[in-house]
């Protein structure tokens, strides 16, 4: 099994191996020939290069996935009000790639760009996202299955431990006299009154329990960032006072949830002179005692330490100083 650390390790190599692997459809895909006398690469041979990421492998070790983004430009194409883009057109696909024979195939198509793929814990599905919904799809073939998250709008996600239940980040739904009043406005809005609080939520794979999504964590935090605990009884999130990016960007503030209400269990507590706190990297112990995550040690954003949190007795540890 490869642990989250060993395929931070990996993934620069795995990369590599991402983008070469669809060489041979590069032909088709070919930037526009650069005029007589002109230097290479030119704009359009950078804007032309695929681009892989949202790395993630399976629990075995086999398999790994990716999105790759890939633009072409139609050069007969015209000026049109209707095309924004400047005649190019942008995908981006999800890829499997096994790690053993390094085959690879593409297993989304359509306009639609996918992204963020994860395994499920058994290895038999992935699931992506795509035009603002979660999608299944079982790898031993088949088509992708929408799951139904009602009008909520999926961010991050994270399958449970045990495969059956998948959480997510997505604001609320807004109400009809949010609705009615964002209409008289006419697209008017205060600043920082458009940022509201993003939640978690939970929705069974199976689409059972109504198929509808339930919250687990409560209205007055907004989620920014979520990992599920090995034994599935807890969640270590980020959060902020609303989901305005500047506040999610400096002032994270870890806290544990439990899974099954979303009451907070735990709250990180820790002094620190540095300017903001650029909490990231979320991950548990295997043994679902502590989470560990990068922070700041003084300075302004440089990410230097490496924390880990031990929930129970609430103390901070930087493994960089030890």
């Amino acid at each position: 099994m490869i642990s989250r650390f060993a395929a931070a390790m990996l993934a620069p190599s795995i990369l590599a191996v991402c983008v070469l692997v669809p060489r041979a459809e590069a032909a088709a895909t070919a930037a526009p020939a650069a005029p007589s006398g002109s230097v290479r690469p030119t704009a359009a041979d950078v804007v032309s290069l695929a681009a892989p990421g949202d790395l993630a492998f399976s629990a075995d070790g086999r398999w790994a996935a990716f999105a790759l983004a890939r633009a072409t430009r139609d050069t007969s194409a015209k000026p049109s009000a209707d095309d924004t883009n400047g005649g190019w057109k942008r995908t981006r696909q999800i890829v499997l790639i096994d790690l053993t024979t390094r085959a690879s195939r593409t297993l989304t198509s359509g306009d639609d760009r996918a992204s963020a793929p994860q395994f499920a814990p058994d290895g038999r599905s992935l699931a992506f996202e795509r035009k603002g919904a979660l999608w299944l799809l079982p790898l031993t073939g088949g088509e992708a299955r929408k799951l139904d998250t009602g009008k909520l709008e999926p961010d991050a996600f994270r399958f449970a431990p045990d495969g059956k239940s998948i959480a997510f980040i997505a604001q609320p739904e807004r109400s009809e006299p949010e609705i009615a009043a964002a209409w008289r406005a006419g697209g008017a809005f205060a600043w920082d009154e458009q940022w509201r609080p993003a939640r978690l939520w939970i929705v069974l794979v199976d689409g059972g329990a109504g198929g509808k999504p339930r919250a687990a964590s409560p209205e007055s935090l907004s989620v920014a960032d979520l990992a599920w605990s090995p034994d599935g009884k807890r969640f270590a999130v980020l959060t902020a006072r609303n989901s305005d990016p500047y506040e999610v960007f400096n002032y994270p503030l870890p806290r544990v949830l439990d899974a099954a209400d979303g009451h907070v269990v735990a709250t990180l507590v820790r002094k620190t002179d540095s300017y903001g706190n650029l909490y990231g990297e979320l991950h548990w112990t295997p043994d679902s005692k502590a989470v560990v995550m990068t922070g700041l040690d003084g300075g302004l954003s440089n990410v230097n330490a490496l924390l880990v949190w031990d929930i129970a007795g609430g103390g901070v540890r930087d493994l960089e100083r030890t």
